[in-house]
C-alpha cells in the first residue's frame, strides 16, 4: 500500500512539474494577434529547407513568404562577390578546395545543387549582383552577410546596380567592417551580427558602428534585452528560429525579425485580420473575378 501511494505521489508530482508540458506552455495566441506590425521573417540563406541553400533556386523558392531572403557572401580569388556559406565548396558543390582559391570561372562550372537533391543539378553558384537582381524580381529584399570582402568591394557592387539603400541590408559579425560601409553611405540599413551577453555596453558598441537593428543568437535573448535593445532606439532580430513554439515566444516578446528555415511555418503563425460584425456586409455581393 505504502509503495503504491509512493508511486501515485510521484506520478502527481511529475504530472504537476512538467510531466504534461501543455500545462506550462504559454498561449502566445493573444499576444501575437495584438501586435501592431508582423515580426519581419528572414528566410535564411533563401528558402533552404526547399531548395538548395545560397542559390537562386533557393531566393526564387521564397516567394512573398518572407520580407527578406539572407544570403552569405564571400570573395573569389580574382575579386567576384559570390553566394556561398562556407569558406570552402566541399559541403555544397561537387568540388573542393576554398572559395578565395578558386576564380569565378571555375566555380561556376560547379554543380552546386545536386548535393540537395538531383533535380538541382542545373544550379549554379551566384554571383551576389545576380542574387540580388533575383531577389528584386521575385520579392523580398536581399539581407546580405558578409563572411569576406572589404566594405569598399560591396559598397562598389551596390553602386554599380543601381541599387537604393531600402533596396536591401547587410549584416555582419566584424563590426569595424560594418562601420566602414556605414563611412561609405549612412543610409545603408546595416545589422550587427553576435552571440552571448547582448548588455548595453554591447548595443553602444553596434549603434557606434553605424548599425540601426541587431541580429542575435535567439538563446541569448529574453524579455528584458529585447526592451533594453528597444529603449536604445535599434531593432532586435533572432536567429535561426525553426520549431513554432518558440517562434511565438519571441513574436509575443517584441522581437522585429526572425531569421528561419522555415519561412513557410513563421508566415502560418499570424492570423488573417479580423473584420467587425458591425463592418461586415448583410447581403455580400460576388465580386467579379
Amino acid at each position: 500500500m505504502k509503495i503504491r501511494l509512493t508511486i501515485i505521489a510521484a506520478a502527481t508530482l511529475a504530472f504537476l512539474s512538467g510531466g504534461c508540458s501543455y500545462l506550462h506552455e504559454k498561449d502566445y495566441t493573444l499576444d501575437i494577434a495584438n501586435r501592431k506590425t508582423p515580426v519581419e521573417i528572414i528566410a535564411h540563406r533563401g528558402y533552404s529547407r526547399a531548395a538548395p541553400e545560397n542559390t537562386l533556386a533557393a531566393i526564387k523558392a521564397v516567394g512573398n513568404l518572407a520580407g527578406w531572403t539572407e544570403m552569405d557572401v564571400r570573395l573569389t580569388s580574382d575579386g567576384k562577390l559570390v553566394l556561398m556559406h562556407d569558406e570552402d565548396i566541399d559541403r555544397t558543390t561537387n568540388g573542393s578546395g576554398m572559395i578565395a582559391s578558386h576564380t569565378y570561372d571555375s566555380l561556376r562550372r560547379l554543380d552546386a545543387g545536386s548535393c540537395f537533391r538531383k533535380s538541382f543539378s542545373s544550379e549554379r553558384i551566384p554571383t551576389l549582383a545576380e542574387a540580388i537582381t533575383t531577389a528584386k524580381a521575385t520579392g523580398p529584399r536581399a539581407l546580405v552577410e558578409r563572411k569576406a570582402g572589404t566594405a569598399a568591394d560591396y559598397h562598389r557592387l551596390f553602386v554599380a546596380q543601381k541599387l537604393k539603400p531600402d533596396d536591401f541590408g547587410v549584416i555582419a559579425f566584424d563590426w569595424n567592417f560594418l562601420k566602414d560601409l556605414s563611412e561609405l553611405n549612412p543610409d545603408y540599413h546595416l545589422g550587427a551580427l553576435g552571440k552571448g551577453t547582448l548588455d548595453q555596453a554591447v548595443i553602444d558598441k553596434a549603434k557606434k558602428s553605424g548599425a540601426d537593428f541587431i541580429s542575435w543568437k535567439h538563446s541569448n535573448i529574453n524579455q528584458s534585452v529585447v526592451n533594453r535593445v528597444h529603449a536604445s532606439g535599434m531593432q532586435l532580430y533572432v536567429y535561426t528560429v525553426n520549431d513554432p513554439a518558440t517562434m511565438k515566444k519571441f513574436i509575443a516578446m517584441g522581437v522585429d525579425g526572425i531569421t528561419t528555415d522555415e519561412p513557410k511555418v513563421l508566415s502560418e503563425l499570424f492570423p488573417p485580420p479580423s473584420v467587425p460584425k458591425d463592418c461586415a456586409p448583410e447581403n455580400p455581393v460576388s465580386q467579379p473575378e
